[in-house]
């Protein structure tokens, strides 16, 4: 068993990859708040708290604990090992899964996003193609950590 020097060494990355999940190490200025609609919630963590059991073959962005996500956020300064909080949007309202990001890639080439993110994502490449057309995709890859269990709520997050 590693003593806490032992893990203290490693970095936020390599702590989860050695120990987790779960195995978090929080570094200020790398946790990020990353909104999600319900029905890309369901297919990229399907076994979540709450969430029904889907009759329709699993996808492998579904059941993989290392997954991807993309979007038009603007942010660039998210450093691998950095924590990244999914917060389900419309109807829940609330931080409901925790991740730990691996790399990012920022691109309005649709094949180059394709080819980074693999099969880890949600998105069908007609998808991909629509958002990279739209301007700057930021996709990253990400280990998934854990479930919030209570989801943090909205009210929550902005008070902290």
């Amino acid at each position: 068993m590693p003593t806490d020097d032992e893990r203290r060494t490693l970095s936020p990355l390599d702590l989860h990859v050695t120990f987790g999940p779960p195995a978090l190490r929080i570094v200020d200025g790398q946790t990020f708040i990353t909104p999600i609609q319900p029905r890309y919630h369901r297919s990229l963590f399907p076994d979540a708290p709450g969430e029904q059991m889907s009759l329709v073959a699993p996808q492998p962005h579904g059941n993989a604990l290392r997954k991807a996500y993309l979007s038009h956020a603007h942010v660039r300064s998210a450093e691998p090992g950095a924590t990244i909080l999914f917060y389900r949007s419309a109807d829940i309202r609330a931080a409901t899964a925790v991740g730990v990001l691996e790399e990012s890639l920022v691109s309005t080439d649709s094949d180059e996003i394709l080819e980074f993110v693999g099969s880890r994502t949600v998105y069908s490449a007609e998808e991909v193609e629509g958002m990279a057309a739209d301007g700057s995709v930021l996709a990253f890859l990400f280990r998934q950590d854990r479930f919030l269990e209570p989801p943090i709520t909205l009210a929550e997050l902005v008070s902290a």
